[in-house]
């Protein structure tokens, strides 16, 4: 028979492995995922039932994102009805609710929408423009005046990226906007809120309402909703991009992914050397508050499990490297180069310095390091432990 510590170790086992790992986020649009192709917005928690649509939008070019960094997408909206971007409903009932999103560009009309699920049944969940002006507005309690009516007094700076929030708890609903680098502005509306349905589509870029275009011209990024209110604190990190959604909800958060994809990958690392270049403290990993060379000998070697001059990103460093590097041609011409063009120092080009650093490694014909290339973390130890406590107690029993 199974013992009672075999049998509480799987079930604690199954309900883990069956927790979803999203907190309280419910959706996170970061327009990044397609590289800016297609029509499909997805949501980035991997639950493609809340993918988006681009109905008569599109994607902008790479970089045109808020973070300006290779692999940053946005949406482009231009302003006009049947312009905007529909995703499914949350199917959830607000007690609490947290909207965010990065914008730039300009209300094109009276109550432009940002974020909105316009319920016909009288329930419109609302973060948008108010009026004719670029302070922004929501609405909540069945449409009531007490909301919408409401004069936050808190504005987006047209044409440039700002970071917009919207939180919504029982007692008061506080409004936050902020522009890139800037500092962030916010306010509260002290009154009862009272739970809200959401089982109408949501829509980026246009409030669907009373016949006339309630419409957002411009760019729109890294959209998330929550089932609760964030604090001023989270708030303040996601305007800072020190995190994400993603990571501030506990999703993912591979250490060294600094695109977001959700694993460490050669995009990184030409990111982390910008980040050197500029000395930007973000891609700080050895925690001496600052991006140097060092903090790329521990994204490759500690993080990754492979060696300086692995271009092909195969875990090892060989001659076929120097066939991928070297067929990009940019040795000693002086021009910008990325790590699979033999930049492996940092410094964005490929010559005599970036094979000083990756014969330094002595791992030139060695193949790959113990446990392979790494792009993702290894299993939390409580799985761990947990797997080997059912492991240990199946083999005593067929022992």
């Amino acid at each position: 028979m199974m013992n009672l510590k075999h049998a509480i170790a799987i079930s604690v086992v199954a309900c883990l492995l069956q927790q979803p790992l999203r907190a309280d986020l419910l959706g996170y649009w970061s327009a990044d995922s397609t590289s800016g192709q297609g029509d499909v917005l997805p949501n980035d928690q991997g639950n493609s039932d809340l993918d988006g649509e681009l109905v008569e939008t599109s994607y902008t070019a790479d970089a045109k994102g808020h973070t300006g960094q290779p692999g940053d997408y946005a949406i482009e909206f231009e302003g006009f009805d049947e312009d905007y971007v529909v995703m499914p409903p949350t199917e959830e009932e607000f007690e609490e609710i947290t909207i965010t999103a990065w914008v730039n560009g300009l209300s094109n009309g009276d109550w432009s929408g940002i974020v909105v699920s316009r319920d016909p049944g009288g329930q419109p969940l609302y973060l948008g423009f108010r009026a004719d002006t670029m302070d922004l507005a929501y609405v909540w309690n069945n449409d009531t005046a007490d909301s919408w009516g409401w004069p936050s007094e808190v504005a987006v700076e047209p044409e440039e990226w700002n970071f917009v929030a919207l939180t919504i708890t029982e007692e008061a609903a506080t409004i936050y906007s902020g522009p890139k680098g800037g500092e962030l502005d916010f306010n509260s509306n002290e009154m009862e809120h009272f739970p809200q349905e959401n089982f109408h589509e949501w829509r980026l870029g246009e409030d669907d309402c009373c016949g006339n275009g309630r419409n957002f011209a411009g760019l729109i990024d890294d959209v998330s909703i929550w089932n609760e209110a964030l604090s001023e604190d989270q708030i303040r990190e996601l305007h800072a991009g020190t995190k994400t959604p993603l990571t501030l909800a506990g999703i993912g958060g591979v250490v060294g992914d600094f695109d977001g994809s959700g694993q460490r990958d050669v995009a990184d690392l030409d990111l982390l050397a910008t980040g050197m270049i500029n000395g930007d403290a973000s891609f700080d990993l050895d925690g001496d508050g600052d991006a140097d060379y060092e903090d790329r000998r521990v994204w490759v070697e500690d993080l990754t499990n492979t060696f300086v001059g692995d271009a092909n990103f195969d875990g090892q460093f060989n001659s076929s490297d120097f066939v991928t590097v070297f067929g990009a041609a940019k040795y000693e011409t002086g021009q910008q180069a990325t790590w699979s063009e033999g930049d492996w120092n940092g410094d964005k080009e490929f010559d005599s310095s970036d094979f000083v650093v990756a014969f330094s490694g002595a791992g030139y014909e060695k193949g790959p390091r113990d446990g392979g290339l790494q792009v993702v973390p290894e299993p939390s130890g409580i799985y761990l432990t947990l797997i080997s406590i059912v492991a240990g107690g199946t083999l005593r029993r067929r022992s």
